[in-house]
Parts: structure tokens; C-alpha cells; sequence
């Protein structure tokens, strides 16, 4: 299985991410860009 080094996030699991373990610190760990669209950081 490949490595995935990128991920595309969207509103509905950073939030979920951000209620369950307080912080996205650990996406770092896991992935090489973390790309968020600009509607979402809106």
C-alpha cells in the first residue's frame, strides 16, 4: 500500500478532529501537507 503524503481536509472532519482530541497537532506526524480550502478556514 502506498504512503499518503498529502491530505485534502474539510469542515466536517477537522471539526470532528478538533472536538474529539482538542487539536490537530498529530495530522504533523502523519502527513506532509495538510491542505485546508479557503472556504473552510473562512
Amino acid at each position: 500500500m502506498p504512503e499518503i503524503k498529502e491530505i485534502v481536509i474539510n469542515t466536517g472532519p477537522l471539526l470532528a478532529l478538533i472536538a474529539a482530541l482538542g487539536d490537530l497537532s498529530f495530522l504533523k506526524s502523519l502527513y506532509k501537507r495538510v491542505l485546508v480550502p479557503l472556504e473552510v478556514c473562512q
